[in-house]
């Protein structure tokens, strides 16, 4: 759908005054990057996060199921595994 979108200025003397008329979509103002190494900050938190997340529930599980680091070492693989599934997605995006 297209809009009429009105320019329009204020004089000195307080009177709006049309500067131009266009038909159309707002044109998409591009983001620049601000920060270029985040993409090195949160690639470290999408490799860490499922890691520890691993640890911590396998040594939970190990204290209620009394498996002898069995569960660990399971959650530990799952972890790395959704760290690698984190950071296809995230070069995926760029």
């Amino acid at each position: 759908m297209n809009k009429k979108i009105v320019f329009l200025k204020v004089s000195k003397e307080f009177e709006l005054k049309k500067i131009k008329e266009e038909f159309g979509k707002k044109k998409q103002i591009k983001k620049k990057n601000f920060f270029p190494l985040d993409f090195f900050l949160v690639s470290g938190y999408y490799i860490i996060t499922p890691l520890i997340l691993g640890v911590f529930l396998g040594l939970s599980l190990e204290k209620r199921f009394y498996t002898e680091g069995k569960l660990t070492t399971i959650f530990i693989l799952l972890g790395g595994v959704g760290s690698i599934y984190n950071l296809f997605r995230l070069t995926k995006k760029k």
